[in-house]
Parts: C-alpha cells; structure tokens; sequence
C-alpha cells in the first residue's frame, strides 16, 4: 500500500473545505440512511440544505479537489451538486419509506447492497468477515463503535461515512489550538481518513453509487439509457460518486482500477440500516 504524502500543517486542506467535507459526508449518510429516523428529515431542513449546497460549490469549485485520474463508475467533482437530489426528496414521509423500501427491500438487497463486503469479489464468509472486522477496527480505534439502540453492521455505507465526517470534524478541532499536541493528533486523524478511504470507501463506493442510480432509477419513472438520473436515490448517487472523487484528490489516494458488481454472500443475515450511526464506544 501507498504511504501517501507526508503530512504537513501548511499543506492540509483549509479549515473552510474540511468543513464543506463534513458538511457533504454528513448529508450523504443520513441520505442513504432509513427515511424513518430523525437522522434523515435533516437532509430536507432549510438551513442544512442551504449549508450543504454551499459546500457542495466550494468543494466542485476547487482545484485541489479534482483526482489526478477518474476511476470506473465515479463521476467529475463538477457533477457534485445535491439540489436535484434535494429537489426529489418533498414526498411526504410515506412516500420516502416506500420509495427506500423498493430500492433496497426489507432485507439486504441484491442489486445495490449498501455494504462494503458484498462488493468484495472473493465470497468467502471467512475474507468478508474480515473485511468487516478491519472497518470495526478503525471504529474502535477513535473509541466509536455502531450505535446500540440503532446496531449495523460496520460495512454499511452511512457508517463509513459518518466515522469519515467525525474524522474530518476532529482534525479540524485539533488543529483549532484548542488541545495539546494539535499537530500531532490533527496528522492522526488526516492520515486515518487517507487510510480508511484507500483501503475502504475508495473501492466499493462507486460501484455502490452505479448500482444505486441504476436499480432506483429502473424502478422509477421511465427513462432513456444514459439519462440523467430521475430519481432522490439515483440522484444521491450521483453526488456520492462524484464526492469520492473529490475525496480522493483531496487525500491523494490513487484511482482504483476495476467496478466491481455485487457478489451475494449466502450466509448474509439479511439485516437493513434503521438510521445506522456511530456511537462513543464504553
């Protein structure tokens, strides 16, 4: 693996994108997360769809921002843009439980699971078990763990999601001056995010934003092949693949190579996000 860039203060993204970071991870997790729960009705709040547009347009806007390569299935940072998505998501509260509930079914959905080891192209319980295990791992490693009264499975992509956005928020903090060793810790939580995105997220996600786009897309209105996306979730997918790559210029992390298509593991145990998050651990 990649050592990636030696860290350096000066060198670090400005506290204004890191912000605009938190503010897009956090919309996409309660996005992709159960309309049920409190965690997604903040997605259609006045003054967080107005944050997170703004953050949207810094980021899509910067240069630093921009891959040095695209990967198979991301999009361009230019296409990082949630109003259409925000737009989609005026339904009433049932119409967006049933809308989730056919796109990724009452249990794990074949067509775009939101789980990183259903991507893994080796079936093996024993490797994907692993995988998950990794994921846990960087979770308790900054004392998170999956929320008890909400538990998930680690590998589920608001999770990822959300410990990137928490990671991010801390570096920032650490580099406030408001705790010792600033530096120090600030380079921990920046190398962990590069890390995390290599090993994890980089991967799978925009397999998982195609397969999203495509499977909510099939489901919805018709649409001519290659269209732009009709629906909230196809259109949430869209904004994840684009702010991947924006990840991955920002954090340096080299383009993965293939797009991998899910592959069903047999002994899934069928669980679904119910408003996944990550809780303080102990």
């Amino acid at each position: 693996m990649n050592s990636g860039p030696t860290y350096r203060p000066e060198d670090a993204s400005t506290r204004a994108v890191n912000g605009a970071r938190v503010h897009v991870y956090r919309w996409l997790s309660r996005a992709l997360c159960d309309p049920a729960t409190s965690g997604f009705d903040l997605i259609c709040n006045p003054a967080n769809r107005e944050a997170v547009q703004l953050a949207a347009e810094l980021l899509r806007t910067k240069p630093t921002c921009a891959p040095a390569k695209m990967a198979p299935g991301e999009q361009p940072p230019a296409r990082l843009d949630p109003r259409k998505a925000m737009a989609s998501c005026r339904a009433t509260p049932e119409d967006r439980a049933a809308e989730y509930q056919r796109v990724f079914g009452l249990v794990t959905s074949k067509e775009c699971p939101p789980y990183e080891s259903e991507y893994c192209p080796q079936t093996f319980s024993v490797y994907r078990s692993q995988r998950m295990a990794d994921v846990a791992g960087y979770y308790r490693a900054f004392g998170l763990a999956p929320s008890r009264e909400q538990p998930e499975r680690p590998d589920h992509i608001t999770l990822q999601l959300e410990f990137l956005a928490w990671l991010v928020a801390k570096e920032d903090y650490a580099r406030s001056g408001a705790v010792p060793d600033g530096d120090q810790k600030a380079h921990i939580c920046h190398d962990a995010q590069r890390r995390f995105l290599e090993e994890h997220l980089a991967w799978w996600a925009p397999a998982f934003a195609w397969a999203l786009q495509k499977r909510a897309d099939e489901l919805g209105p018709d649409t001519e092949p290659g269209a732009e996306p009709q629906t909230f979730y196809a259109r949430v997918g869209t904004v994840l693949a684009a702010f991947i790559a924006c990840e991955r210029g920002i954090l340096q992390v080299a383009a993965p190579t293939e797009l991998l298509a899910p592959e069903a593991n047999s002994t899934d145990s069928g669980s679904s996000c119910g408003g996944c998050t990550l809780a303080t651990s102990g």
